[in-house]
């Protein structure tokens, strides 16, 4: 893997890229949610279609990685980074609508749905906690000798595979879920407490 660049222009181009769908979400639900009332099977067939055509397009090509600000074949096709995301958002949007009636009084549904901010931010700071911890088993007691610590120093996305499997991402996730939304509950239970654990319940 190449190694991770650090520039500023790296920097800026990921601000700019995640601020334009931060925006576009805002917009979405203000002026266009209201309208969006295309039945399921269109909408469906639409989202499909249309993802078809940009494998097409782009020869499979069509996944787009922000790592290094490389997003794939932007120069040749640069309106495919936000095409390509879109699909995918508006086709979870949907999803999402279908499975209201099933989970809209599920208090743990409505927790996460509301707190998806506190994960965006601290997923990837549960994954370095997750790597340090490994990587103090490796050292102290001598176990997951496998653990790459040339790759952890150098590659922010590393992720320890136990065994070589690839499904032990699937521990990232999960505690890069769990923890913050743990840590944000048990903040807003005691928020009522102290002014500034109050504060930090609205910022983290």
């Amino acid at each position: 893997m190449n190694e991770a660049r650090i520039d500023f222009y790296v920097t800026v181009q990921h601000i700019a890229y995640r601020l334009f769908f931060y925006h576009l979400g805002y917009l979405y639900h203000k002026y266009i949610e209201k309208y969006d009332k295309l039945n399921n099977l269109l909408y469906f067939i639409i989202i499909f279609a249309l993802q078809a055509l940009l494998i097409v397009i782009t020869n499979g090509n069509i996944g787009i990685s922000m790592w290094n600000a490389n997003y794939n074949n932007l120069k040749t096709y640069p309106i495919m980074a936000l095409i390509t995301p879109l699909t995918g958002i508006f086709l979870w949007l949907r999803i999402s609508k279908i499975l209201v009636p099933s989970f809209k009084d599920s208090k743990l549904i409505n927790f996460i749905s509301k707190n998806t901010w506190s994960v965006m931010v601290h997923h990837q700071m549960v994954f370095i906690l997750i790597n340090l911890l490994l990587l103090s088993c490796y050292q102290v007691f001598h176990i997951f000798s496998d653990f790459n610590v040339e790759e952890f120093r150098t590659q922010i996305w590393y992720i320890y595979k136990l065994f070589g499997y690839h499904n032990f991402a699937l521990i990232y996730a999960f505690f890069g879920l769990a923890i913050p939304l743990c840590i944000k509950y048990v903040l807003q239970r005691l928020s009522t407490r102290n002014v500034v654990i109050k504060y930090m319940a609205k910022i983290f």
